[in-house]
């Protein structure tokens, strides 16, 4: 009887221990639960974070000093956007295509009309390039090399950067896929003079010969040659000039005050 005794005080111990054990354990496990859906919401947090500092950097280079204007698209012009589509001659299959965005200045900004004849001029010569490119893709496909890919070439309103009474500065992105595994990427800066409705150079802008400028920027992106105006480009701000290289997140932009 005695043992008896002993056996069931000992039982009891042990189921208390177990509870106890069980009801810890729930409790961690909460705590857990708890900690893991606040980790979660926390890398969702970064997450967002993340897409918000892609969508800010969908631009060259973006205007976040107090002292600068940010120009929207709708309050200067309109951006229109056409595509055109070839099939192969024989196959019918469809075996390039290109898009372009035009933008056109309204009423709001000095000699317009003159402005547009610019840009208008620039579309028509990279939508005859596209044409040319059009027609070699037009051949039988049996004659080209076959992919599930389709080339093509892209011409992308970025931004307006300025406009001024002086000047007007936009950015493009031409971007432009044959085939692999990226499509090629590049920057193209479009500067015109209000006054006289003509695109401008860099050189009109620094008391400097073209040699002692395209020396500066070479030097200060830390190229190792002398780039050329093939290599790099340019836009104004409201208090500065901007210049890039042509394929973006090689080198650094090198910012210099406006001397003019």
């Amino acid at each position: 009887m005695k043992k008896k005794w002993i056996l069931f005080f000992l039982s009891t111990i042990i189921c208390g221990n177990l509870f106890a054990c069980n009801i810890l354990q729930e409790s961690n496990s909460e705590s857990n639960i708890e900690h893991t859906q606040i980790d979660s919401e926390q890398n969702h947090t970064s997450e967002d974070d993340i897409q918000t500092d892609s969508e800010q950097n969908n631009t060259l280079q973006e205007n976040t000093e107090d002292n600068e204007n940010v120009y929207d698209l709708k309050s200067y012009g309109t951006l229109t956007s056409k595509e055109q589509k070839f099939f192969a001659k024989e196959s019918e299959q469809l075996v390039y295509f290109y898009t372009i965005e035009e933008f056109f200045f309204n009423d709001t900004v000095l000699n317009a009309s003159l402005i547009n004849e610019i840009l208008q001029n620039i579309y028509q010569t990279y939508e005859q390039e596209c044409m040319e490119t059009a027609e070699l893709y037009q051949i039988d496909q049996e004659d080209m090399e076959t992919s599930d890919t389709i080339p093509y070439d892209s011409l992308c309103m970025m931004s307006i950067e300025y406009v001024g009474e002086d000047y007007i500065s936009i950015l493009y992105n031409d971007v432009s896929y044959m085939g692999g595994a990226h499509p090629y990427s590049r920057f193209d800066g479009i500067t015109i003079d209000c006054k006289t409705g003509k695109e401008v150079l860099a050189l009109e802008f620094f008391d400097k010969s073209e040699e002692d400028i395209l020396i500066q920027i070479s030097n200060k992106m830390g190229l190792d040659v002398i780039a050329t105006w093939e290599d790099i480009d340019f836009y104004l701000t409201d208090t500065e000039i901007v210049f890039f290289y042509h394929m973006p997140n090689f080198w650094e932009d090198v910012v210099l005050p406006r001397e003019s």
